[in-house]
């Protein structure tokens, strides 16, 4: 079956993002988000290469990239495939742990697009993970409301 889509996907910050990490493990060290977004992306990348399915790593660099870059580089990539962009985020809450966990997607206010596409992410994470399903969400973040393409940020 011939690729329909090209996925964009985007490792959501840098290693120069203040704050971004989870509070100290036992060990004293911390989790950074750009590590834990990257491992993700590059576990995503490595399973659609298995499929044979088109896909584009939005920022391989290591260090911050604007908002407005990355949304030019995905609206301006060609291809003849429809695009869809995945950002991939893990959020923390505070310095300290509490009962904050789970999957959400969120998709720009409004668009029927990307409510579907986050709606079939959403389903299929909380199946394959198992975590706690903190729902689809509605938001108006910068990647997701100016790509020209079904976006979502999960």
């Amino acid at each position: 079956m011939p690729n329909k889509f090209l996925w964009i996907l985007d490792n959501g910050h840098g290693k120069n993002t203040p704050g971004k990490r989870s509070p100290k493990l036992p060990d004293g060290k911390q989790l950074m988000e750009y590590e834990f977004n990257r491992a993700i992306v590059n576990k995503i990348i490595t399973r659609l290469k298995v499929l044979k399915i088109s896909h584009y790593n939005l920022v391989p660099e290591l260090t911050d990239i604007a908002l407005e870059t990355r949304v030019a580089r995905a609206n301006t990539k060609l291809t003849p495939l429809q695009k869809i962009y995945v950002s991939v985020h893990g959020n923390a809450a505070s310095d300290t742990w509490h009962d904050a966990n789970g999957i959400e997607t969120f998709y720009y206010t409004g668009s029927t697009k990307s409510s579907r596409l986050a709606r079939a992410f959403q389903n299929r994470l909380i199946t394959e993970v198992g975590w706690r399903d903190r729902g689809v969400k509605e938001a108006n973040f910068y990647v997701i409301q100016y790509t020209k393409m079904p976006a979502i940020l999960t």
